[in-house]
């Protein structure tokens, strides 16, 4: 089983192999509406790793190219990963996770309870939920917030299937299984960093 990563590309860079470190500080996401983001991170199962501090691979290079966040017309280039294979890692159920419903889903359904609020406290409900749509918030945050305000918590619940969705496995199961993830976008957060290796593509 392969994956593989696509990265800035950089003409000073003449190593064929990478060593990388692990992702210590909270990512912010690009991709995902912070206030899904938000709902994952507290919903995150133990045993999975955070995708604040994940890294992102693909099964084939050209979904990796796919995937990349391009900014200001960056060029990519894509390099295969090499994990240590009691990794854990996550398949999600889509390719790219700005695909999964839950991006509408979750926020449609935290609206639709907030404006309940709103015939009774009118805009100054805004403040209440502001925090909710800040980014990263940590799990501290997070489980105040949702402590305060419980049937919001049980909407996020009965909306959010992203992690009932995912599969989360060592590297080794991957490896044994590799059609589980033909198509899927693949995050880990490999303990004691992990290589790459520049492909010829």
């Amino acid at each position: 089983m392969k994956l593989f990563r696509a990265i800035p590309a950089n003409p000073g860079q003449t190593n064929a192999s990478l060593v990388v470190e692990g992702q210590l500080t909270r990512r912010i996401p690009r991709n995902v509406p912070y206030v899904v983001d938000n709902v994952w991170e507290y919903l995150r199962p133990t045993a999975a790793p955070s995708r604040r501090h994940a890294a992102y691979a693909s099964p084939t290079p050209e979904l990796a190219l796919k995937n990349a966040s391009s900014r200001f017309g960056a060029a990519y280039e894509v390099w295969e990963v090499d994990l240590g294979m009691e990794d854990t890692v996550v398949v999600c159920s889509v390719s790219d996770a700005r695909e999964h419903k839950d991006i509408e889903r979750v926020p449609a359904a935290l609206l639709q309870s907030i404006g309940r609020f709103l015939g009774t406290e009118g805009f100054d409900v805004n403040k209440k939920f502001a925090p909710l749509y800040l980014p990263g918030l940590n799990e501290e945050d997070l489980r105040r917030f949702f402590a305060g305000y419980p049937d919001l918590l049980a909407q996020a619940l009965a909306a959010s299937t992203f992690w009932q969705d995912a599969r989360i496995l060592t590297f080794t199961e991957l490896a044994r299984a590799p059609e589980i993830a033909e198509s899927a976008e693949i995050f880990f957060n490999a303990r004691n960093g992990y290589r790459m290796r520049r492909t010829l593509s």
